[in-house]
C-alpha cells in the first residue's frame, strides 16, 4: 500500500501520481531538535507534493581574501529574527575552511564560546576558543570574533597577495 499523505512539523505533503518532491536546506531558525520538516510549502513551491527536510540551527557564509586586511561577516543579527525579541543565551560552533587553489595550501579554524542577550544586544561571554590548522604559505590567516552593535561578526584577514576562499558553516543552541 502507498501512502497517500504524510504528516510533517509544519503541513501535509501529498504526493501527486505517487510522486513525492523531498528537498533539503539549511535554515537559521530556532529547533531544539536542529532538524524540522515541512509538507506542502517549502522553498522550491507550495505545491502539496513537496516535502523540505530542514537543517535548523544553522548560519552560513562564504567569501573571498585577497589582503591582510580584515574582513568582516556579520553570522548573526539580534535586531532580526530568530535572535531578536528574547533574553537568552547561545552556544555557537563555528567551522571555516579557506583555501588558496595558487599555492595550494588551505587553512581550517574552529571556534566555539558563549553568547548572552536581552533580546537585542549580544555580549561575548569570555572568549571563543579557537583551534587552527594553517599550512605555511597563510599561516599568517587569522579568524576573529566580535560583537559590533547588535550584531556578532567573524573578522577574517587573509595574506597579501593571495586569494583565499573561505566556506563558514556555524550551528547554535539557545536557552531562554
Amino acid at each position: 500500500m502507498v501512502a497517500t499523505s504524510y504528516t510533517t512539523d509544519s503541513g501535509t505533503a501529498i504526493p501527486a501520481a505517487n510522486i513525492l518532491n523531498v528537498t533539503a536546506i539549511d535554515i537559521n531558525s530556532n529547533n531544539a531538535n536542529g532538524i524540522q520538516t515541512r509538507g506542502g510549502a517549502s522553498t522550491v513551491g507550495t505545491d502539496p507534493e513537496d516535502l523540505e527536510i530542514q537543517l535548523t540551527n544553522r548560519v552560513q557564509g562564504t567569501f573571498t581574501t585577497t589582503s591582510d586586511t580584515p574582513n568582516t561577516l556579520v553570522i548573526a543579527s539580534f535586531d532580526a529574527t530568530p535572535f531578536s525579541g528574547t533574553s537568552g543565551i547561545y552556544t555557537f560552533d563555528f567551522q571555516l575552511s579557506g583555501f588558496d587553489s595558487a599555492t595550494p595550501s588551505g587553512a581550517v579554524f574552529f571556534l566555539t564560546g558563549g553568547l548572552r542577550t536581552d533580546g537585542t544586544t549580544p555580549v561575548i561571554i569570555d572568549d571563543f576558543d579557537e583551534i587552527c590548522h594553517v599550512e605555511a604559505a597563510i599561516n599568517a590567516a587569522t579568524v576573529d570574533i566580535a560583537v559590533n552593535g547588535n550584531d556578532l561578526e567573524l573578522q577574517i584577514t587573509g595574506v597579501s597577495g593571495i586569494n583565499i576562499d573561505w566556506s563558514i558553516v556555524g550551528i547554535y543552541t539557545r536557552a531562554i
